[in-house]
Order: C-alpha cells, then structure tokens, then sequence
C-alpha cells in the first residue's frame, strides 16, 4: 500500500480544494464520515470502500494484507471507479451544473431511500 505522507487522504483533500476554491475551509474528515455514511445507508457497501478510505478490507487477514496482496495501482483506479466514483456520479449529476456555478449556492442532496 501507498505510504508517502503526500499520498494521503487529508493531503489529497486540501490540494484538490485548494485548487478548486482557496481559502475555503472544509474539513476532509466530514466528508468522509458522509461518504461512509451515505455508502451504508444506500447497501453500497463493500470492501472497495475500505480500501478506499486508506483500511485494510475487514475480511482480509493481516498476514494476506500485508505480505500477499501485491498493490497494482492500476487496477486499484479502475475498481474505484466501478464501486466507489460511479454510483457516487449517478447520485450527483443532477446536481453538477448548479455546484459549477460561482453563486455559492448550497445544494441539498436528495434524501436516500431507507
């Protein structure tokens, strides 16, 4: 697995907010609590999800973890895509063109069905 420090989630985070929009103050852990969260409520969940979020898949032994899953970054992208970026795009494309807008209007995502 990936261990540089600037590989990290937070790093990430506040390099792509930054970009998008200096100065604005948004806390990486609240987003991922929400992300957790929504993917719960929604049965999204899985394994990619943990992986995702920087933990070792529950169902994964340490040992296999650390000594027998070879990191393959390539192939890591494309099951996030599939499991983590694509339902995720599904859930908030009506909503782009308004996030795109420089008005600073806040958007409410839909209620999710429980």
């Amino acid at each position: 697995m990936v261990t540089h420090k600037n590989y990290g989630y937070r790093q990430a985070f506040i390099r792509y907010r930054d970009r998008w929009k200096s100065g604005l103050q948004i806390n990486p852990g609240g987003l991922r609590r929400v992300l957790r969260t929504e993917f719960f409520f929604r049965k999204w969940d899985s394994e990619v999800l943990e992986v995702y979020r920087g933990h070792k898949p529950s169902k994964v032994s340490v040992v296999d973890w650390q000594h027998y899953i070879e990191d393959d970054p390539e192939a890591l992208i494309e099951i996030f895509r599939e499991n983590v970026t694509n339902p995720l795009d599904e859930v908030l494309a009506p909503f782009r063109d308004q996030w795109n807008r420089t008005e600073g209007k806040v958007i409410s995502l839909p209620l999710r069905a429980v």
